[in-house]
């Protein structure tokens, strides 16, 4: 039966990411999101929200 499975091993080279986060949303939008995560109980959601509101400090600045 393990006649069909065969290991291998893949070397990473690169790895990439992509982060979009309400980028199509109005500000008004996206602070109601980042409050309501704010106030989540998860330490996990308070972070993406600190993340998202850093994000929009920059956008802000460009």
């Amino acid at each position: 039966m393990s006649k069909g499975i065969v290991a291998f091993e893949i070397l990473i080279t690169d790895l990439q990411a992509k982060k979009k986060l309400s980028q199509n949303r109005s500000e008004t939008e996206k602070n109601k999101i980042i409050d309501t995560l704010s106030n989540s109980k998860d330490s996990n959601v308070q972070m993406i929200a600190a993340n998202m509101r850093t994000d929009q400090s920059r956008q802000k600045e460009i």
